[in-house]
């Protein structure tokens, strides 16, 4: 039983404000709400819930006591309101994802749970659950559903799937993440299991033994991938090779961490998350 406090953690203390500032501007494209309202119905009546149930394995304190117990960790941390189903899957790539509008559930890759250590667990489960808490399912359902080419669903809206809408949904998309990361840096208490976690992403599990993956050798790294919007043709590479893509560049994501655990909101918030 979750002990949710009405006066406890809301998404609004942590929220990224270019996650703020970005679905704005999606709300603001013409016919968004019934295009969301369409996946929805279209959840309701094909949803992976089914996949979930008949392939993985549902995390519970009976059959999972360890990783249950991280996930109340996270649960707790984060003020959840909502306990979404956990599973595991077997796949071998570092990964997770939630589904669902009202029932909402999350799938963990077996990958994670063999590799990563509890802080680390704790940060993704508090990503994922990040997403739930600030509300993104809905629209990140719709993305999922164009980007699979199911545009069939959305027949009668389809002269209003526009270019713009797609950049407005990705652009969010990725900024949603930024949030998201922040959630699981409060479940995990601090910034260092998202760092770990992102280096793994980074190939760290296979050839860490051969390469420093400092954060300060990251963030060195980062420098050099800044200066690619340093000029006109190189601001246009960026944009081409990222407008698609659902997640930020993974060293992105580290900056941004390192940027915020540098600030007072960052200190308060882990502050309390560590006493819960």
């Amino acid at each position: 039983m979750i002990n949710y406090d009405p006066n406890g953690l809301k998404p609004t203390e942590y929220e990224h404000p270019l996650d703020k500032a970005a679905l704005e501007v999606l709300r603001k494209v013409p016919f968004v709400d019934k295009l969301v309202g369409a996946a929805v119905d279209f959840s309701i009546k094909s949803s992976s819930y089914l996949e979930t149930v008949g392939n993985c394995c549902r995390v519970t304190k009976e059959t999972a006591p360890h990783i249950y117990d991280i996930y109340e960790i996270a649960l707790k941390r984060l003020n959840m309101h909502v306990e979404p189903q956990l599973f595991i899957k077997l796949e071998y790539d570092y990964n997770a994802f939630t589904s669902g509008i009202n029932d909402t559930f999350i799938v963990i890759n077996s990958s994670c749970i063999q590799d990563v250590d509890d802080d680390e667990l704790l940060y993704i489960l508090g990503h994922e659950l990040g997403h739930i808490k600030s509300g993104h399912l809905k629209y990140h359902m719709l993305a999922q559903l164009l980007k699979s080419g199911l545009e069939g669903v959305f027949k009668v809206y389809s002269h209003l799937v526009t270019s713009s809408l797609m950049f407005a949904l990705y652009d969010w998309q990725r900024k949603s993440e930024l949030t998201a990361d922040r959630a699981g840096m409060i479940a995990a208490g601090g910034s260092e299991a998202l760092y770990s976690f992102c280096q793994r992403i980074m190939g760290r599990s296979d050839c860490g033994k051969y390469i420093d993956f400092s954060l300060e050798s990251i963030l060195d790294q980062y420098d050099d991938f800044s200066t690619i919007n340093g000029n006109v043709v190189g601001k246009l590479i960026y944009i081409m090779q990222t407008v698609m893509i659902d997640h930020p560049w993974t060293i992105e994501r580290i900056k941004k961490a390192d940027e915020w655990s540098k600030t007072e909101q960052y200190e308060k918030l882990i502050s309390a998350a560590e006493s819960v």
